[in-house]
């Protein structure tokens, strides 16, 4: 469905301020544009008929694609709309929570969070929520969150990649547009009493914080493991073999002489036990003549 021209041009002027906060860090500090971004917003509600909801829904398609044409405009930003592999190229699903409670997931190009029932995500019962707090628009590379109306401020209260205590990330001073990155659990808080959660849920992140502690692990048992036997093998390497010395000239002269007198006893032995063996083993029948054989043959 066709926007008006002063829509068109209210939405390109918001995606571009959109695009300078985030690669130029410039506040979201025009309230004659948020003002009319805000009615634009909250002239249709979807719930209302057909029609009613596809103005709404090209209303949300039209920003997003002037927040892409003005992210592509500067390399600072250009990666968020680089597709990722493997994924469609549809926008994302968002999964949300409202205060913790279960949550559901948000199709579409854009939508907005607030009190007023125009909103996709409607936080009710807290009255420091502004009618409009912030739009969101899921991306390849990240989700863009921008506050463009916050009058308390939309801040960070937690997220798994943050160890830190509550971070303000838009003020009323310096309202501003931030990157939610895909697959983190993040928390804001938008009221006294109100937050909304982007991304997993508890239970799957703890899942996933389990699976990167166990992969921490084995990466550094197998770190360590490669350490050792380089360390070994360094040792190896390392290893000097020392020749035993040459014994001195004289004393191999002794060694070789007494080597050969022991092989001569040992071979003048073995003829003398022969010899009276054989003499021994002799069978006559007169003991003198056995004497006298054993005398004869055992004679040095």
């Amino acid at each position: 469905m066709a926007l008006t021209d002063v829509q068109a041009a209210v939405l390109q002027a918001v995606a571009d301020a959109i695009a300078e906060s985030l690669h130029g860090g410039d506040p979201l500090s025009n309230d004659a544009l948020a003002e009319a971004f805000r009615e634009a917003i909250l002239a249709e509600n979807a719930d209302a008929g057909d029609e009613a909801e596809a103005r709404c829904r090209a209303l949300r398609d039209h920003l997003a694609e002037e927040l892409r044409r003005a992210l592509a405009a500067a390399p600072e930003t250009a990666y968020l709309l680089q597709q990722r592999p493997g994924l469609p190229s549809v926008p994302p699903s968002v999964r949300v929570e409202i205060r913790g409670t279960a949550g559901r997931s948000v199709l579409g190009n854009a939508f907005a969070v607030g009190n007023a029932a125009e909103c996709e995500v409607q936080a009710v019962g807290d009255p420091t929520v502004k009618p409009v707090q912030c739009i969101v628009v899921p991306l390849p590379r990240g989700i863009v969150v921008a506050d463009l109306w916050s009058g308390g401020g939309t801040r960070i209260t937690w997220a798994r990649s943050i160890g830190e205590p509550a971070s303000p990330i838009s003020a009323p001073a310096q309202r501003a547009a931030f990157i939610v990155p895909h697959g983190e659990r993040v928390v804001l808080r938008i009221g006294a009493r109100t937050t909304i959660t982007l991304g997993p849920s508890a239970k799957k992140m703890s899942k996933l914080t389990r699976k990167e502690a166990l992969a921490g692990a084995a990466g550094k048992l197998a770190g360590a493991a490669a350490k050792a036997a380089a360390a070994t093998t360094a040792r190896k390497d390392m290893a000097i073999v020392v020749p035993k010395p040459p014994s001195p000239p004289g004393q191999q002269k002794k060694l070789s002489s007494s080597r050969a007198g022991s092989s001569q006893a040992s071979t003048s032995f073995e003829s003398l036990f022969t010899r009276c063996h054989s003499g021994s083993s002799s069978r006559s029948r007169s003991p003198s003549h056995r004497v006298q054989q054993l005398q004869g043959g055992c004679d040095m």
